[in-house]
């Protein structure tokens, strides 16, 4: 069974390797206050939606021009 750990942002459990923003060599298995979804589209928060939607804007605006 992998170790998961959970997301801060949107509270989703991951595996390491699913996360940024961990230490685990400094803190181990016991801190993940500032991990957080590596993959955006996958990350269920408010900050992710928000930077989704600025992207999808940007990019419909280079669309136009």
């Amino acid at each position: 069974m992998k170790n998961l750990l959970t997301c801060s942002r949107c509270g989703c459990q991951r595996t390491a390797a699913d996360l940024n923003g961990i230490n685990l060599t400094a803190t181990g298995w016991n801190d993940d206050s500032a991990a957080y979804c590596k993959r955006l589209a996958e990350c269920k928060s408010a900050e992710a939606d928000e930077t989704l939607d600025w992207l999808f804007d940007a990019l419909d605006e280079e669309d136009a021009a």
